[in-house]
């Protein structure tokens, strides 16, 4: 997606706190501060991939389904696309510390509202990142034509996301 000099340049723009994730990485299940990852995507828009927010999109996407191989790929395969988000949304709540919550708030036979609510750091890059990730989760159950949208929230915290698929 992005030239790996453009990549080494960016990463050098970084708050220290936040480019030491890159150049020396933690294990996997370290727990990351938000105010650490959170210019991952805020300054990633900008300094790579010049204000689109569809290449975080794609991150999120490519990021998700690139994390879940093996018997998570064969799990999904067999598990409905609302079994997958409620259980999505469990983990969200076990493994995002301090993240706010994920929740499944509106259901139908190929549609899925999902919440994302009192999320420290808002913004149009971290949501965008976000839609991807759901994508890329509900593409792994095989739906066809999926769309993810996002809906419109009031509340500068809170997203809503929809899915939808034939």
């Amino acid at each position: 997606m992005v030239p790996s000099s453009r990549f080494a340049a960016w990463v050098r723009t970084l708050p220290t706190s936040t480019s030491s994730l890159i150049t020396t990485p933690r294990l996997a299940q370290a727990w990351v501060p938000l105010q650490d990852i959170n210019p991952l995507y805020t300054m990633s828009l900008d300094g790579l991939f010049d204000g689109d927010l569809q290449c975080l999109y794609e991150l999120g996407r490519r990021q998700l389904r690139n994390d879940l191989n093996g018997i998570y790929r064969v799990f999904l395969r067999v598990a409905s696309p609302a079994f997958v988000a409620d259980r999505a949304a469990a983990i969200y709540g076990v493994y995002g510390q301090h993240c706010g919550s994920l929740s499944v708030v509106g259901r139908g036979d190929h549609s899925l509202d999902l919440l994302v609510d009192d999320r420290p750091f808002p913004s149009a890059a971290l949501f965008q990142y976000l839609r991807g990730s759901i994508a890329g989760a509900l593409e792994l159950t095989g739906v066809s034509d999926l769309e993810v949208e996002l809906v419109d929230d009031p509340r500068p915290d809170a997203c809503r996301f929809r899915a939808s698929w034939t």
